[in-house]
């Protein structure tokens, strides 16, 4: 969370677990960001978490029989994002994912794993140097480079929050 100026949006399939709802109501509390989700039944579970933001059914939205069997409450929790660092020519400023995640480090007493699935072989090392700005406490990052598209549901299958930056 570099900023006020920072938009995230969420899509969510499931009911936030621990972790995502601390951050869901840390978020919430501290930033501008909208949440998507598939059902009107969910969009109301979700305002438990979120009693600012913006909460939208997404109609086209990918549907949740594409993702693994649920997750384990007793799994790591592993929060991801899936995607280039950069999109037609523009940087994506997943850089400000490390930020949030900072604050999330610094805020919560709960290991995460943080993956970066599909970056850029230079957008990764850039985003390694990035990591090691900081000092971190409860948090291990994973960039991964170009996987097939076979194998990205087994990913983000074992994700309990997955990221989107959004930009102006």
């Amino acid at each position: 969370i570099a900023n006020n100026e920072t938009r995230v949006f969420l899509e969510l399939h499931n009911k936030p677990s621990r972790v995502d709802g601390f951050i869901c109501k840390l978020l919430d509390s501290k930033r501008k960001f909208a949440v998507g989700t598939l059902t009107a039944t969910h969009q109301d579970q979700l305002r438990e978490y979120f009693s600012k933001a913006k909460i939208s059914i997404l109609p086209m939205a990918v549907n949740s029989t594409f993702f693994l069997p649920s997750r384990s409450e007793f799994e790591d929790e592993k929060i991801g994002y899936v995607g280039k660092g950069w999109s037609s020519g523009e940087d994506n400023k997943l850089h400000e994912l490390i930020s949030s995640a900072k604050l999330v480090d610094d805020e919560a007493n709960i290991p995460i794993q943080w993956e970066f699935l599909g970056l850029e072989p230079n957008y990764k090392s850039k985003m390694e140097s990035e990591v090691g700005r900081y000092s971190w406490i409860n948090s291990k990052f994973n960039f991964i480079n170009h996987v097939s598209h076979d194998e990205v549901p087994k990913y983000l299958g074992a994700m309990s929050m997955g990221l989107i930056p959004y930009h102006d």
